[in-house]
């Protein structure tokens, strides 16, 4: 999603990866607006604005398991090999491991796939 209204973007780096913040800066009160799993940030795109002209400073954060633009680290070594498909990245110590990029619902009737292209659902 686009950013509708200019942000100072940071990158915090933890343990299990980095997670970026968008600051829109400003003297008033911080705001924190918290995206849901599977969503980021650019939930709030055209919130920001609005927030901002009553002079309130927002901050948000791409928090890990949501539409984050890098991969969350393991929970065990963290050093990690691409394959020669140049797509899958596994681990070195073959710890556990996931990342995906496509949203999923479970129905009765099994996994849905919301983000697949309409003529493979």
């Amino acid at each position: 999603m686009g950013m509708a209204l200019e942000a100072d973007v940071r990158t915090i780096r933890t343990t299990r990866g980095p997670i970026r913040v968008r600051d829109t800066g400003g003297e008033g009160q911080p705001v924190l607006l918290v995206h849901s799993l599977l969503l980021d940030g650019g939930l709030y795109d055209r919130l920001r604005p609005l927030l901002v002209a009553r002079g309130l400073r927002c901050l948000v954060p791409d928090l890990p398991l949501g539409a984050h633009a890098e991969p969350m680290l393991p929970g065990g070594g963290q050093k990690t090999v691409e394959l020669d498909d140049e797509w899958t990245v596994v681990t070195l110590d073959d710890s556990r491991a996931a990342h995906w990029e496509h949203s999923i619902a479970v129905t009765d009737d099994g996994p849905w796939i919301l983000t697949a292209p309409e003529d493979s659902r």
